[in-house]
């Protein structure tokens, strides 16, 4: 995912191979990844019990924190080059998207689990069986409350 936040893995390799092997060192990766897990769990905990959340995550959450990522990977790796600002806007985009989990105004986009594994229904008190007249109660004979 951060390959793909990046531009390419020719580019990842260009900003995160300080051995000049022609493959991004994997500590590079490592910390840029880090980096930008450590800055998204920061966010979320505020709203959201991250031990919850286990693999796969959400899409959503995968490719805001790899524009993160992508970012330090500029920062880290770019030497003196110029950060695009493409990367930069990208970066600017996830930061807001966390803040809009942290105000509830956006959702991580999963459905949680219910905490027994049990499917849950809705109880009829008043079932209605073909071929017997419904039993009709105080509440269901009820009209509107207004």
């Amino acid at each position: 995912d951060l390959a793909v936040a990046l531009g390419g893995s020719a580019v990842m390799v260009q900003l995160l191979d300080k051995d000049g092997d022609g493959v991004a060192d994997a500590t590079q990766v490592a910390a840029c990844l880090a980096r930008a897990t450590a800055e998204a769990n920061s966010a979320l905990q505020i709203v959201i019990d991250l031990s919850t959340l286990s693999a796969p995550y959400a899409d959503s959450l995968v490719y805001n924190t790899a524009e993160l990522a992508a970012f330090y990977a500029w920062q880290q790796g770019g030497d003196s080059q110029t950060m695009p600002d493409n990367v930069r806007a990208r970066r600017d985009d996830s930061l807001r998207w966390f803040d809009q989990i942290v105000r509830r105004e956006r959702t991580l986009g999963v459905v949680p689990k219910a905490a027994t594994g049990q499917q849950v229904e809705q109880v009829d008190r008043n079932p209605f069986t073909p071929g017997e007249p419904r039993t009709y109660t105080w509440r269901s004979g009820v009209g509107a409350f207004w």
